[in-house]
């Protein structure tokens, strides 16, 4: 859902992402140890309620969950999804030291957790808004989320305006953001 509004900018894709998030913690998160369980809260009595944390041919459902929390946490401004996220990264700290290379996708998010991570907000006037986030696609960058649209619900969003009627970016780095520009230029410079 993440990969959605970051795609189309669609509010609804990320309100998707947040309840489902909220879901996942709500039915599956081992409240104890950290981490989620394969199988929910609900689920008929098994011997053991079991967590995959290894990343195989496909991530881990621990590892993508990890990833989905860091990102929502600093596109939402929500310290809880960050600190569960931080919890599941404790939760799997003697594993990850013995055994690195099983877990590509969990230390994909806790490089974007420790960073320095970027977010990036553009206020979008018109069409030029488009020119930005072109310029951000163009760039590999992990260790960064973005939010595009009017200033508005999305926190990320939030008390930011187009200046001059202008499309704006704002390049934050954990939520300090540097002074905002309408040149797609200096945007380009700031996120290189």
């Amino acid at each position: 859902m993440i990969s959605l509004y970051q795609l189309t900018f669609e509010e609804k894709w990320l309100k998707r992402a947040e309840s489902l998030a909220d879901h996942i913690i709500d039915k599956f998160w081992d409240s104890e140890n950290g981490g989620f369980y394969f199988t929910d809260i609900g689920h008929e009595a098994l011997i053991t309620r079991t967590k995959d944390y290894f990343d195989n041919a496909t991530p881990s459902g621990n590892s993508v969950a990890a990833d989905v929390l860091v990102r929502l946490g600093a596109l939402l401004e929500r310290t809880d999804l960050s600190e569960k996220a931080v919890r599941l990264f404790a939760s799997t700290g003697a594993l990850l030291a013995q055994y690195p290379s099983g877990f590509g996708r969990l230390l994909e998010a806790i490089d974007f957790h420790l960073g320095p991570s970027k977010e990036v907000a553009v206020i979008v006037a018109g069409k030029e808004g488009h020119s930005f986030i072109t310029a951000y696609r163009k760039r590999f960058l992990p260790r960064t989320v973005i939010a595009a649209g009017e200033s508005g619900t999305i926190a990320l969003l939030r008390d930011r305006t187009a200046i001059g009627g202008k499309s704006t970016a704002y390049v934050c780095e954990n939520m300090t953001c540097l002074r905002p520009v309408t040149s797609v230029a200096e945007f380009e410079n700031l996120i290189s």
